[in-house]
């Protein structure tokens, strides 16, 4: 068993990769594409509200 690890994906290492197994018996074939998105960037889901509270009480934040 062998194994083809890719470590840090770039754009350009996007294509078909083949993997090829032989022995007396026969020859098999396998292939699969390989495609690479662009990152999504952060967004939040809701607006934060401003906070007013009092010294030494606690406050929960919600991100």
């Amino acid at each position: 068993s062998q194994v083809l690890q890719i470590n840090q994906l770039r754009n350009d290492d996007a294509g078909v990769y083949t993997c090829v197994a032989e022995n007396s018996l026969r020859r098999i074939v396998a292939s699969t594409d390989v495609r690479v998105q662009d990152p999504i960037p952060p967004l939040f889901s809701r607006r934060m509200s401003n906070v007013t509270t009092y010294d030494g009480a606690s406050v929960e934040l919600e991100c």
